[in-house]
């Protein structure tokens, strides 16, 4: 397999440096390196409002000074960013795609070459990726899985009217009886496929005898953590130990509305878990479901007692609310900034995964790079696995 980054390298840098990663301060109030590091501990808790966000977006900045404070991190050095490919030539934003969809999708369709059989879209959505690799390779027909009949008729009817030869399919791709027989030579294109959607794509491919598959993953921590690949599951670091959500810390795309409602989230949960803990005297962080969006809309005393329902206790009627809010937002900026320290490490640990999903192809038969295919601007879920299978 074919890549930048040296998974066996990496993989022993990730599991020797495991401390400073693990465990997160969102879930243990109790750092173990701080034990024995407690001037940097105190350097990082000391920051500024502003000193914080300067680090925190400006990850050269944060770099420069954790390395004064933590020597190991110099090792990081040791595994460079490749350089992304530029936006195609010509290319321009389209007036019915986002911006930043639109050149992920064009930098995607330049990284295909040369597709063989059908194009296969994978959890199409609308067809977006499927429209543009029909449009640079005309000479192909393609199919799009996609779940949602709406998102189907609505690309379809896109598609008809731009006289493309492709058709998006009602099929659920983790249930494999919706899905059609590829015919052993066809290409399939998942860009950001979530989780257990790429887990998916990463064994049922190969059983089709895809000739060519190009996956670019996303969403690490909606899938199984687990190894794909016999390589990885050989390795040091247990696939189970990696926290996925840390892989995917990333301010490239935020939308500022975004950032401010997860801060609040951040520090809602932080300020429940906390009066939790008070009222049971329980010192472990217990997860919560995810929350509709509305919640975050309300106010801190009803999620606080939706929290409470979820794990089965009742919190007293003169519970001083603003009290255990402001513990909250002051947990929340101690847990900040302590992370400045394992933000660290979340690329590397993409490229863990995504170097494990590329062996699991690779030990199936197939001819595997993996590398960026486009700019971070576009998004931070850049790297793309390309797999080729050689054909007698």
């Amino acid at each position: 397999m074919h890549s930048a980054v040296d998974f066996d390298d990496l993989d022993r840098l990730l599991a020797a440096h495991r401390h400073w990663w693990q465990p997160a301060p969102f879930r243990h109030a109790e750092i173990p390196w701080l034990q024995n590091h407690g001037r940097a501990g105190q350097a990082l808790l000391a920051l500024s409002d502003d000193d914080y966000q300067s680090l925190r977006t400006d990850d050269s900045a944060a770099r420069r000074f954790l390395c004064a404070l933590f020597p190991d991190l110099r090792e990081l050095d040791r595994f460079p960013e490749p350089d992304a490919p530029e936006l195609p030539a010509g290319f321009t934003e389209p007036t019915h795609m986002a911006g930043r969809k639109a050149a992920q999708v064009a930098c995607f369709c330049n990284a295909l070459d040369s597709p063989t059989g059908h194009l296969v879209e994978w959890c199409a959505g609308q067809g977006w990726l499927l429209e543009q690799a029909l449009k640079q390779f005309p000479a192909h027909t393609g199919i799009g899985l996609e779940r949602t009949l709406r998102l189907c008729q609505q690309g379809n009817a896109r598609m008809r009217k731009r006289g493309l030869s492709g058709l998006l399919l009602e099929a659920d791709v983790m249930d494999e009886s919706t899905l059609p027989a590829l015919d052993g030579n066809d290409t399939v294109l998942a860009l950001h496929a979530c989780g257990h959607l790429h887990q998916q794509l990463v064994q049922w491919a190969p059983h089709q005898q895809a000739g060519h598959i190009l996956l670019s993953p996303c969403c690490y921590h909606l899938g199984e953590r687990r190894a794909l690949s016999r390589t990885a599951a050989r390795g040091r670091l247990a696939a189970d130990s990696i926290d996925p959500h840390l892989a995917v810390q990333d301010l490239t795309t935020g939308h500022s509305n975004r950032s401010k409602r997860q801060e609040k989230a951040v520090a809602w949960r932080l300020g429940y878990d906390s009066l939790r803990q008070h009222l049971c005297a329980d010192t472990l962080y217990r997860p919560l479901r995810s929350m509709p969006g509305s919640v975050w809309q309300g106010d801190f005393a009803d999620f606080c007692q939706l929290a409470a329902a979820h794990h089965g206790i009742s919190l007293p009627q003169e519970t001083d609310w603003p009290y255990w809010l402001s513990r909250g937002e002051k947990r929340r900026g101690e847990v900040r900034r302590l992370e400045l320290l394992r933000r660290q490490y979340r690329r590397l640990l993409e490229w863990w995964l995504v170097l494990d999903a590329g062996y699991a192809l690779a030990e199936q038969g197939y001819q595997v790079s993996v590398a960026p295919f486009c700019d971070p601007q576009y998004t931070p879920r850049n790297l793309l696995v390309s797999a080729r299978r050689d054909r007698p």
